[in-house]
């Protein structure tokens, strides 16, 4: 399951299998985009996720979780986006893991709120 509230609204509509990402403007809070890739299945996913956190600018909150699995087919590129946001954990060739983080865009890896490993 994967759940992310902005004061105290739903803002994952459907959550999907792989990263479930919510980019929040970094002034106001504001929802800018909500999307899912399914990074289990295609690294194809891998890329088009950080093709979006890549056009986000610098400030933007960014919220991303793990519904099942995100490791299967999660790219290099997938990875370095998410260090982009400030995470510094890398599931890739992993299964069933969870992975959760709050980072903001242009933040230096490591900087975010993270949390990984088995369960949920």
């Amino acid at each position: 399951m994967v759940s992310a509230r902005v004061n105290g609204h739903e803002v994952v509509d459907v959550p999907r299998r792989g990263y479930n990402v919510v980019a929040l403007d970094g002034r106001d809070g504001y929802v800018l985009w909500g999307d899912n890739f399914d990074t289990f299945k295609s690294p194809a996913e891998s890329r088009r996720m950080a093709e979006r956190i890549a056009t986000l600018p610098t400030g933007t909150i960014v919220i991303a979780g793990v519904k099942t699995d995100g490791g299967g087919q999660l790219t290099a590129e997938g990875v370095a986006a998410l260090r982009s946001i400030g995470g510094q954990q890398d599931l890739q060739r992993t299964l069933w893991l969870a992975h959760a983080l709050i980072g903001i865009k242009g933040a230096p890896p490591g900087s975010a709120v993270e949390a990984s490993g088995p369960g949920t």
